[in-house]
């Protein structure tokens, strides 16, 4: 019994991430495929498109999902209660967007001339929120199987429609958006026929109450997600060009999708691992979690450094020259957050969520003032400044929480900043290559002073 409920659970993790990186690199495949015939213009123009549905999202979402998820008693009241509140939401949205292009043309991409492409978001808000509790319920019976299928259909579609109506028709960044709306639209008549659920028009004022007070919680944590997912997006677009964001965009997604393929599979088993641990006052198990989370992050911007050259000489196009050096430097700058991702996972095993809630509110307000404070004037002065505040201000966040926590020895927080300076000085002013494997040699001697956790993480 003991077994079949392992292997049920591990099916169903496998089948969740196999969906997941059918998602992620669908994207990827598709930007690959059509960067040739494209410019980063194109691609700021399809950033900004990607800008205003996620900020739709996240108003018409409202945390509802994740509400249904957790108090759907299974007469599927719940679920039709969010699923009215949804489609309100972007049925307002949607028209907003379809009566008001104009404004929203203005104001993300400082011109009149694209408001077709605010009307066809409008098109894709009301698509995505009708596929949103489906999924949700999907999700509560565990037929992880079912959401894999349909990712993994859905993940197909784009590249399957981008890449023709960009080569034959030439339909540049119209292209990319319709190959989205196709994947909506795939996604929603899959649901229809998979989904055994139907909404009912009904509308408790006890149950809103309820999905409201859970799902305010949510909200909150979403929102400072898309903050960090979108905030540099829209400031690259609303102050420097549409070519600079989409250069920026490619750069990033490129570097985050790395950090998706190493990160997603170790993740679920470092917490598996550490519930299982007793003493958490170890400081070398802290120290240990820390040191590991920066060097995976500092091999892959290794990695990046030395393969991107590579691949952007596939291309063929002088447009996308730039990206390299950018590449490098969205990579730096995603080294300090990851540590605070395996960091989450001890706090949440250790049963101090609190922490982690703090470190995260902190690194919000820091980014709304480097928004507000930056004189950046290019895309690259930009990402430079953007590096530094991540170094400055993660290092000033790992003092605090090893503070808050009395358990860290000095000298990792004393490697981590060599560590950053190496890099730094290697990027920006050309020191010797040697120099730069020093932070590895850091890592690779305090990993090996602390080889037993490894050994209790792996076992």
């Amino acid at each position: 019994m003991q077994s079949l409920y392992h292997r049920i659970i591990y099916n169903n993790i496998s089948f969740a991430f196999l969906g997941e990186i059918a998602a992620k690199l669908s994207p990827l495949a598709t930007y690959w495929a059509v960067a040739a015939f494209l410019s980063p213009e194109d691609f700021g123009v399809y950033s900004t498109f990607l800008i205003i549905v996620a900020g739709c999202a996240l108003i018409w979402e409202g945390g509802f999902a994740k509400a249904v998820i957790k108090l759907e008693d299974g007469k599927g009241l719940v679920a039709s209660n969010a699923f009215i509140l949804n489609q309100g939401l972007a049925l307002f949205l949607g028209f907003w967007l379809l009566t008001t292009p104009t404004f929203f043309s203005n104001f993300f991409l400082k011109s009149s001339d694209y408001t077709f492409e605010m009307q066809l978001a409008a098109v894709y808000v009301v698509l995505s929120s009708l596929a949103s509790i489906p999924i949700c319920l999907l999700q509560k019976e565990a037929k992880f199987g079912k959401i894999a299928i349909i990712r993994i259909v859905v993940a197909a579609v784009p590249v399957l429609v981008t890449v023709p109506l960009v080569v034959f028709f030439e339909l540049k960044h119209i292209a990319l958006i319709f190959g989205l709306l196709a994947a909506q639209l795939i996604q929603l008549l899959m649901l229809v026929k998979i989904s055994k659920w139907r909404p009912k028009l009904v509308l408790s004022k006890s149950i809103c109450i309820k999905l409201f007070t859970f799902a305010k919680w949510v909200l909150m944590s979403s929102f400072a997600a898309w903050i960090f997912a979108w905030g540099d997006s829209i400031f690259v677009a609303r102050l420097l060009t549409l070519e600079e964001l989409g250069l920026f965009r490619m750069a990033s997604h490129l570097v985050l999708m790395g950090y998706f393929l190493i990160f997603s599979p170790v993740i679920p088993l470092m917490y598996s691992r550490l519930v299982k641990f007793e003493n958490y006052s170890d400081a070398s198990l802290i120290q240990f979690l820390t040191i590991i989370s920066f060097g995976i992050g500092l091999f892959l911007t290794i990695l990046f450094s030395a393969i991107v050259p590579l691949v952007i000489s596939l291309i063929n196009s002088d447009a996308w020259l730039e990206l390299s050096s950018l590449i490098v430097i969205a990579s730096l700058t995603q080294v300090i957050p990851y540590i605070f991702v395996f960091m989450g996972e001890f706090y949440r095993a250790a049963g101090m969520p609190k922490i982690e809630t703090m470190q995260r509110l902190s690194s919000v307000l820091a980014l709304c003032i480097f928004f507000i404070v930056c004189s950046a004037t290019t895309l690259e002065v930009f990402m430079e400044q953007r590096l530094m505040l991540t170094f400055v201000t993660g290092f000033i966040e790992l003092i605090c929480i090893f503070f808050l926590l009395r358990r860290i020895p000095p000298y990792t927080l004393i490697g981590l900043l060599a560590a950053i300076l190496f890099i730094t000085l290697n990027i920006f002013y050309g020191v010797k290559i040697f120099i730069f494997f020093m932070p590895i040699l850091i890592v690779f001697i305090i990993t090996i002073k602390n080889i037993q956790k490894l050994n209790f993480l792996l076992n």
